[in-house]
């Protein structure tokens, strides 16, 4: 079955849909969590995206409402912002 598209579902770039599934594991991954994978498992079938274009695309799925973040601080030097997938965008 074909997808339809209504006018309330945003157009999304594919760097955008390829990172919402990778983010639909369930797991909160960082950013460089997904260039990794991304470079890891796409690379050759698929431009493998910049750090760049993965950070904007999260910002982008996180204000449309498809993913969700916070921050993570370990105890470590640095804190690192964890991504997750939200209901809407499983949908």
């Amino acid at each position: 079955m074909a997808a339809t598209s209504s006018p309330d579902e945003p157009n999304l770039a594919a760097t955008s849909w390829t990172i919402l599934g990778m983010l639909s594991y369930e797991e909160e991954v960082s950013g460089y969590d997904i260039k990794k994978w991304a470079d890891w498992s796409i690379s050759y079938f698929y431009w493998s995206p910049s750090f760049s274009q993965i950070y904007s695309e999260l910002r982008k799925l996180e204000k449309i409402g498809y993913a969700t973040s916070r921050v993570d601080h370990d105890n470590g030097a640095r804190s690192r912002r964890l991504y997750k997938i939200t209901a809407a965008g499983m949908a």
